[in-house]
């Protein structure tokens, strides 16, 4: 019979993930994940495997709760109260809200540790390229979810925009992997509200923010 689990796991994992989006993947030492799981080293072998595997849990935990509630098909019922009511298309309305959520509604200490998703692609690259691949497998979702976004409003008539459906969400992503890296640099809400203002404006996008 299998012995029981003598350890919170969702707990454990969770405390292992703010450890690894604070500090990356190489410099969090065994030591240190283990004190801040709490749990002893046979217990993280036994249940998560090693090091690599327990950070594999941790970017798709990470994704479940970034992005995954985001990532589906635009509907006006996913819209924030304070979208509702105006008159820009809601799945615009969704790309919007998809940074104010994740982005500049956070606190500013989680804000400032960037994604860890991107994280994983710019530091992995070079040293574990499965590692990274995963990661970038993972936000290969948002980029589709912001495509939908875009080919919706482009059924609709909503953008006033001769790029493709596909161009405009690869844009939006290349929009979202430089403000992560922009948190990181520790750019204020201020500048991070600028930037994205201006990047919705010149992808065709009239932020809520300038309705009457």
């Amino acid at each position: 019979m299998a012995r029981p689990l003598s350890f919170d796991r969702t707990a454990s994992l969770e405390a292992a993930m703010i450890l690894f989006w604070q500090r990356g993947y190489q410099a969090c030492a065994l030591p240190d994940l283990l004190a801040t799981m709490n749990i002893s080293r046979s217990s993280l072998y036994a249940s998560f495997g090693d090091k690599r595997q327990l950070f594999i849990e941790c970017l798709d935990l990470f994704f479940q709760r970034t992005f995954n509630p985001l990532c589906t098909p635009p509907s006006p019922a996913k819209i924030s109260e304070e979208f509702a009511g105006n008159n820009i298309n809601h799945s615009l309305n969704s790309i919007e809200h998809f940074f104010r959520y994740t982005l500049l509604q956070v606190p500013k200490q989680r804000r400032e540790c960037g994604c860890l998703l991107v994280n994983t692609v710019l530091e992995m690259a070079d040293q574990d390229s499965e590692l990274s691949a995963f990661a970038a497998e993972k936000l290969s979702h948002v980029e589709q979810y912001f495509i939908e976004c875009f080919a919706q409003a482009k059924s609709e008539n909503a953008i006033n925009n001769d790029a493709s459906a596909e161009e405009l969400g690869q844009l939006c992503m290349t929009l979202n992997q430089g403000l992560r890296v922009a948190c990181r640099q520790g750019r204020s809400q201020e500048e991070l509200e600028s930037i994205l203002h201006n990047s919705l404006r010149m992808l065709g996008i009239q932020s809520t923010r300038e309705q009457p």
